[in-house]
């Protein structure tokens, strides 16, 4: 069975690990979709696609998670048309995992399953995003792979 899980990643944080963990409990492949994929150096979206891609590689590889592939998608101003996109672009997937909402229902409706995944704590890109920007610490709300590669940033 495979899952699809979407995201920013703006960072990518140890909820996010926590979901791809439980994802994996149910699933023998994990494919990420980095959503919002062509945003980058504002406050909400500081990091590129390929940041991105780096934080989750390391994250994974530390967590020792290999059975996932990483692929992206733009917001492209036609919800319909979005997730037409994302259920062309990663298919085959069994189970689209999110919290989200509105991405539920719309992918719903297209008649995949989908599942939320439980809450994993009080984790928070937002809440990181501006910890980072105030000089408070933030470290300890994502992975060590992605503190390190963050600093090194």
């Amino acid at each position: 069975m495979i899952g699809l899980f979407l995201g920013k990643f703006q960072p990518f944080h140890k909820g996010h690990l926590q979901a791809v963990q439980y994802i994996l409990r149910d699933c023998d492949e994990v494919k990420i979709a980095i959503g919002s994929s062509q945003y980058h150096g504002t406050e909400d979206n500081p990091f590129t696609l390929e940041q991105r891609q780096d934080m989750l590689r390391l994250a994974l590889a530390e967590a020792d998670i290999h059975n996932y592939k990483l692929g992206a998608i733009a917001d492209i101003g036609n919800h319909g048309l979005w997730v037409d996109t994302l259920i062309e672009n990663f298919s085959p997937f069994d189970t689209f995992f999110t919290r989200n909402r509105e991405a539920a229902f719309a992918v719903g409706e297209r008649g995949v399953r989908v599942r939320q995944h439980p809450p994993f704590g009080e984790f928070s890109g937002r809440e990181i995003r501006k910890r980072v920007r105030e000089g408070k610490p933030w470290g300890e709300l994502v992975p060590p792979a992605v503190a390190n590669y963050i600093k090194s940033i």
